[in-house]
């Protein structure tokens, strides 16, 4: 004690009192073990108990007692104010201590208000406290802390934010702990200094951009917690879930996910191999994931397939592409390192086209088979195509693995289809100045027997090789490429009007290969030539090599040549068109 006063007060009344009034300084211990004596009656487990504290104090201490031969503990009021200079406190919330701590203190034997400043698992931070010694109420401890952390303090507590958080967060959390032994942490976090990132979404926020986020758990008998519920909004994410984290993440629940395009539910857990997760909702923007990076000049050297793996399951009314969409997508994916492994899915296009999709391991690397039963409504959902209507489809393929960059090399086969009013089209017919067919184009449509088209498709970039189609009244082959990196085409071919005539023609013996160029090419044929960007592109056809013979043909041509034989596998006439002698 560094000075005291004693007062009796009330002698010779009924009602004599004593009243000491004394100032002391030293180790915060000593003073928390007189405050727990029986004989004051702090409770011996609470925050300041003798075994829990360390630091030195200065604390005044007032107490008031009847002056009688038996003394009870309710009738001793006692009440102290002081200040500390490098507090500690062992487990101010289960598994958490307070250290470094400058406070000021206010307490009687019913409760305790501390504020201040302290450092909390290591965070400076503002400090105040409620604690609650008696009976009376169901909040036994309440602890608010304001502060800034970083990442690093958050995997101390088992919080493991990297990589999707990276620098620091303002934290305000308010924990309760009641009467019954239970209690609750709620925290409000400040994204705003921190960069951040979901590279499951292809997201990113940079720093000193608003977002907001909270964190909320309850502790049981001291334990905390198997899962967590998490919070965070910026300007274009919306995300609201749960997270089981014994023993570092195990799962991650989202009730609602919306960012940019995407309105998602669904969860992600971990398995012994990597992860299963399911994705549920209204769409999936997929666009981001399929821009294509510039091709490098060395290609990557081909790996197999390693690492985690993840199982995907899909149930959602949207996939939205860079130019379109595909609907009412159900089905499993397995990827590994981000390439697609094997999977199956289903989907459709509107109003009714149905559509079919596996793809299967193989030793050389995966097979890929697509179906669909109207290839003009797929594309035109798609935003690849106006204009085609009908087409029953298969596409049969293969991605290369044992090759850099996995190129995708196959054939696509559309049967019975009409073309009407699509805009490539009708430029080439207009500029060949084909005007019947142009009308057929601009009214009812132009009908198609069947379309053949090799393709590759590696780095972003089709490649058509020898691709061909023909009807009755016309035929159209076509090479080149389109690159959806650049959103350019470049594709040359030859438009054959009068499709049946010249057929005729080419099976003349000895003469009609000569005359037409060789099978499907005809007399009457005008080469042309589509380039420049996807939405508006330059057609060109070079008029002279209508009526040049077959063989004159790629003089005048404009561009190039159409890959020669494109009657290999040659689209089939209607069944009910005449037989031909």
């Amino acid at each position: 004690l560094d000075i005291g006063d004693v007062k009796l007060i009330n002698l010779g009344s009924d009602n004599e009192r004593a009243v000491i009034d004394a100032s002391a300084t030293g180790p915060f211990a000593s003073i928390a073990r007189l405050l727990s004596h029986p004989k004051v009656g702090l409770p011996p487990n609470s925050v300041v108990a003798p075994a829990r504290a360390g630091g030195q104090i200065a604390a005044r201490l007032l107490l008031q007692f009847p002056l009688l031969d038996k003394l009870t503990m309710k009738q001793l009021e006692f009440s102290a104010s002081a200040s500390t200079r490098g507090l500690s406190l062992k487990d101010v919330v289960p598994g958490i201590d307070l250290t470094d701590g400058t406070l000021t203190l206010q307490l009687n034997g019913q409760e305790m208000d501390v504020r201040g400043r302290a450092k909390v698992a290591g965070v400076a931070a503002d400090v105040s406290w409620h604690e609650n010694f008696g009976r009376v109420g169901g909040v036994r401890r309440r602890f608010q802390l304001k502060g800034t952390a970083e990442v690093v303090d958050f995997a101390r507590l088992g919080i493991p934010l990297s990589p999707y958080v990276t620098g620091a967060v303002g934290v305000t959390a308010i924990y309760q702990d009641n009467l019954s032994g239970g209690g609750t942490l709620d925290a409000s976090l400040d994204f705003k200094q921190a960069a951040l990132a979901l590279p499951e979404l292809n997201w990113k926020k940079p720093a000193g951009a608003d977002a907001g986020g909270r964190v909320s758990f309850e502790v049981q008998q001291g334990k905390w917690p198997s899962e967590v519920e998490i919070q965070l909004r910026t300007a274009d994410l919306d995300l609201k879930g749960r997270v089981a984290a014994s023993g570092g993440v195990q799962s991650i629940a989202f009730d609602r996910l919306v960012s940019g395009r995407n309105d998602l539910s669904g969860t992600v857990t971990r398995t012994a191999t990597g992860y299963t997760a399911t994705l549920k909702g209204t769409s999936l923007d997929l666009a981001p994931f399929l821009a294509d990076d510039t091709p490098s000049a060395e290609p990557p050297t081909p790996k197999p397939a390693t690492g985690p793996t993840l199982d995907l399951t899909l149930d959602l009314r949207r996939i939205l592409t860079k130019r379109g969409e595909i609907d009412a997508v159900v089905g499993q994916l397995r990827l590994q390192n981000g390439k697609l492994v094997s999977g199956a899915l289903t989907a459709r296009a509107p109003p009714a086209a149905m559509v079919q999709l596996t793809v299967t391991p193989t030793n050389q690397g995966r097979a890929v088979s697509l179906t669909a039963s109207d290839m003009g409504a797929v594309l035109k959902s798609l935003g690849w195509l106006e204009g085609m209507f009908g087409g029953k489809a298969k596409l049969g393929a293969v991605f290369d693995d044992a090759k850099p960059n996995a190129p995708l090399r196959g054939q696509l086969i559309i049967d019975e289809y009409r073309l009407q009013k699509t805009p490539v089209v009708g430029d080439v017919l207009t500029v060949g100045e084909l005007t019947d067919a142009l009308s057929s184009l601009s009214g009812s449509g132009i009908e198609f027997n069947q379309l053949i088209a090799p393709f590759v498709w590696e780095n972003g970039v089709l490649t058509l090789r020898g691709a061909r189609t023909a009807g009755s009244s016309l035929g159209i082959t076509a090479s080149g490429r389109i690159d959806t990196n650049s959103d350019t085409v470049q594709i040359e071919g030859a438009i054959v009007p009068a499709y049946v005539i010249n057929d005729l023609i080419g099976k003349i013996p000895l003469l009609g290969p000569l005359i037409t160029g060789g099978q499907g090419k005809g007399l009457f044929a005008i080469n042309y030539a589509v380039e420049g960007p996807i939405a508006k592109p330059r057609v060109s056809t070079n008029p002279l090599s209508a009526l040049a013979p077959g063989f004159l043909r790629g003089l005048f041509g404009a561009g190039g040549s159409d890959d020669g034989n494109w009657e290999s596998n040659q689209p089939q006439r209607p069944a009910n068109e005449p037989a031909r002698p």
